[in-house]
């Protein structure tokens, strides 16, 4: 099996960020599995989230959480999927 890695030329990031992911590890990674998977051992690199996968979570946090501020996270990052079926964050 081949895999190619392309050099990448240039990364365009929002002026500002959607949230700020070291406040919400745990409940990223409580929540959507594959996160944890995706950063380096910094916690820093590009991750990618589905509408599917950012859905899912939102309805766990209304089922389990009392708190609203799980749910406003989500909501986040689903306002920022912009018709799409993913989004990308770059984590620095």
């Amino acid at each position: 099996m081949s895999i190619r890695a392309y050099k990448i030329i240039e990364i365009k990031t929002a002026k500002e960020p959607t949230l700020n992911i070291g406040e919400h590890f745990a409940v990223l990674d409580r929540y959507i599995p594959s996160f944890m998977r995706q950063v380096n051992e910094d916690g820093t690199g590009i991750i990618e989230f589905s509408s599917a996968e950012l859905n899912n979570a939102l309805n766990e946090a209304q089922k389990e959480e009392n708190d609203q501020d799980h749910q406003y996270i989500f909501r986040d990052l689903l306002n920022d999927l912009d018709a799409r079926e993913y989004v990308q964050y770059y984590l620095f």
